[in-house]
């Protein structure tokens, strides 16, 4: 809901299963926002931070990490390669396909937390396991995203911001 008051209803796209020629894989998308050639892949994730993490412990604070933020990466990451692999074909919550003007050409991942995961964005330099080229996602919770989605109501500013974000996560 927050998305679709920024990327208009008709461009925010809920539960959709992407399906490409090769063997009609499926991969799923929590939530996607297209933006001319660009989009935003969002994975929502509700896993929970444990009493253990909160109050130190590195393993349970590795293990929260890869249900709340490396699942989601990954699966990002699967959705973003067939998306750009151009030969997907996209369907909506409804089963019905969706269809798109633009090629896409570029794909930010977002991973939304349902609670307060403390220093994330560190976190991501730290824990995030990526292979080399793979892009850096944008991590935040369910109350950061209603406050982005209020603050950058443009669609372009909120992609632009998202990825700069993305950029600069080394920084």
């Amino acid at each position: 809901e927050f998305l679709s008051k920024v990327f208009s209803q008709n461009r925010t796209f809920k539960s959709v299963k992407i399906k490409t020629g090769r063997g009609g894989d499926i991969t799923d998308i929590d939530v996607l926002c297209i933006l001319g050639s660009k989009a935003l892949c969002v994975q929502v994730k509700s896993k929970k931070l444990t009493l253990l993490s909160r109050k130190g412990n590195d393993a349970a604070l590795k293990n929260d990490f890869k249900g709340a933020v490396q699942d989601a990466y990954d699966q990002g990451i699967l959705a973003r390669k067939r998306i750009l692999a151009k030969d997907a074909i996209y369907f909506d919550e409804t089963g019905k396909q969706i269809v798109l003007s633009e090629k896409i050409d570029d794909v930010y991942i977002a991973v939304i937390t349902a609670e307060e995961f403390p220093a994330l964005s560190s976190q991501l330099r730290s824990l995030l396991n990526r292979k080399s080229g793979d892009p850096f996602p944008i991590a935040f919770n369910i109350f950061d995203l209603e406050l982005l989605c209020h603050y950058l109501p443009d669609p372009y500013d909120f992609l632009y911001y998202v990825r700069q974000r993305i950029a600069l996560t080394d920084y």
